[in-house]
């Protein structure tokens, strides 16, 4: 296929939600449909058109996909699949599903905050004991390859301290409950804007935790999140400065990624290149889901039948120290593996997950790529409207939920997984919240006179 037609056919497909608010009569390029076409259209649409320039240079993977004879039938099952993923949103019918309903009082809120802000701090001690276990020298911070080392360091050991990343790899999810818990807690007690207190803790602390573990999607999608809330449950955010905001953190995902492995043969590539072609060179090699798509196709391994979703839900967060024969490779690492043949045995500080639509694919072949999608869909806009309650916990899964859309869609099993954790945070916080509620009462009525 013609590149500038597969540009073309991406730029259309993504805008259809843009097309849809403008219809119902206010543009945003800020809703989830769009932000998730976005980050979708960068993984598969541009990877395709550029893949389809038969340059050597767009290609990540050249000792695995150098059969790019199926890239037009490919282009067009991902089309369908973003395709299944608007129907899914925009009104396909969804199973009952049970989701408890948060409701937050005012002791609740305060409950939840504090609870919040306890993990935040948790992951900031959390971080700063994984730095000291790999020691890491701090009198290189300012050097530019400081982050490349730091972020292989802590990929390295995951293995051994995993643990220890529990913590900082949701503090971004943790925060943005507290900061709406404590918006919440203001509305319930009728004070104005003007003295809403300060939130630096719940902000600059996972920002500060995210850079030191040096993984830029879970720092730029943090950074998003706290605008998405911004739109969504405070003040709409204007329509120029939307599309500023994505191409601002495009752009520094793209030398973020150029900085993160400047150590290593994709990063010295990058910094040969000329600008733009440098930037457009990274980000080809970070949203190159269409790429590992078609080396899946062309593997065609064995269907797994879900297996490496259900691993990412249930094995991810055993200590090793538990179950010591805990598999190194689980979940979207096997899936990788079984396509690039141990790329991470290789090379255990880097990851090359075959993506959303190639796990898909790998678990119920193409039957799979447009159930999955539609279910994603339809999964999103039932939390949204799920969060469409201002009383509920539910504004921050949202939110983060979305703005990790416009990262690489690497996984399907990290979306199912950050829902799973997100609702155990929320209904242990209200478990815990009926306890201290009812020991204070019970102090309460105890110390009452006779």
């Amino acid at each position: 296929m013609d590149s500038v037609l597969i540009a073309s056919i991406t730029i259309l497909l993504a805008l259809i939600p843009v097309g849809i608010s403008l219809w119902k009569g206010k543009l945003d390029f800020f809703s989830p449909a769009s932000i998730f076409a976005f980050g979708f259209s960068a993984s598969y649409g541009m990877k395709a058109s550029l893949l389809s320039l038969d340059s050597p240079i767009w290609i990540t993977y050249a000792d695995k996909t150098h059969d790019l004879s199926f890239l037009g039938a490919g282009f067009v099952i991902v089309c369908g699949a973003l395709l299944a993923f608007y129907v899914g949103y925009y009104g396909a019918p969804l199973p009952s599903i049970a989701f408890p309903r948060l409701s937050l009082s005012r002791f609740d809120a305060k409950v939840i905050r504090n609870l919040s802000n306890l993990f935040v701090i948790l992951g900031v001690l959390s971080v700063s004991m994984l730095m000291y276990l790999i020691r890491i020298d701090l009198t290189r911070l300012f050097n530019i390859e400081f982050w490349s080392e730091t972020r292989t360091a802590a990929m390295l050991a995951w293995e051994t301290n995993a643990l220890l990343f529990q913590f900082p790899v949701w503090i971004g999810f943790f925060a943005l409950v507290s900061i709406h818990s404590t918006s919440h807690l203001l509305k319930l007690q009728g004070e104005r804007p003007s003295k809403r207190p300060s939130v630096w803790l719940p902000v600059v602390a996972p920002a500060l935790v995210l850079a030191a573990l040096g993984s830029r999607a879970m720092l730029l999608a943090f950074f998003l999140s706290l605008f998405l809330y911004r739109h969504y449950y405070v003040k709409r955010i204007g329509t120029v400065m939307q599309v500023t905001l994505l191409m601002v953190i495009v752009l520094l995902g793209a030398y973020f990624g150029i900085i993160q492995k400047i150590d290593q043969t994709i990063g010295k590539a990058a910094l040969e290149l000329p600008f733009p072609t440098n930037v457009f060179f990274r980000l080809s090699s970070s949203y190159e889901q269409f790429e590992t798509f078609l080396a899946t196709v062309k593997v065609a391994p064995p269907l797994q039948w879900g297996s490496t979703f259900f691993e990412d839900l249930f094995y991810t967060y055993i200590p090793r120290a538990i179950w010591p024969e805990k598999p190194r490779a689980f979940g979207f690492l096997r899936a990788q593996n079984v396509v690039f043949l141990h790329y991470w045995e290789g090379s255990r500080a880097t990851t090359y997950p075959i993506g959303v639509v190639g796990e898909l694919y790998l678990n119920f072949g193409y039957v799979g790529i447009f159930g999955g999608l539609l279910f994603l869909g339809a999964l999103l806009r039932t939390i949204g409207r799920l969060a469409e309650r201002e009383s509920s916990l539910y504004p921050a899964i949202f939110v983060i939920m979305v703005a990790t859309f416009l990262a690489p869609h690497r996984t399907f099993g990290t979306q199912l997984l950050a829902l799973m954790l997100c609702l155990v945070f929320c209904g242990s916080a209200l478990v815990l919240s009926v306890i201290v509620k009812a020991v204070r009462d019970s102090v309460a009525g105890g110390s009452r006179p006779a």
